[in-house]
């Protein structure tokens, strides 16, 4: 069940881009399970708070990674506006 919608800040996508093929479905299937709670406690997955920006979260990924967004809880949408990718050899 789809409870929020995602968009991406200018500029994401190059990033996504970037990551190999495999990392890069592993970021889909975070995408399908954030859309369904994105904030702490009701996520499966390990979502933290970002210290010091509000409504802003982070999530691992990969392995090697971390989705940086935020989430618009009356608009019920995330906006993906970073990542940290160390897994590049």
């Amino acid at each position: 069940m789809v409870r929020y919608r995602l968009t991406q800040a200018s500029g994401f996508s190059l990033l996504v881009a970037q990551l190999p093929d495999e990392v890069r479905k592993v970021l889909a299937d975070v995408y399908r399970v954030l859309v369904q709670g994105p904030l702490p406690g009701e996520s499966l997955l390990a979502v933290e708070p970002l210290p010091g920006a509000a409504d802003a979260y982070t999530v691992p990924f990969g392995g090697a990674g971390f989705l940086v967004y935020v989430v618009n809880e009356p608009a019920a949408v995330i906006e993906l506006i970073g990542m940290i990718w160390l897994g590049f050899q």
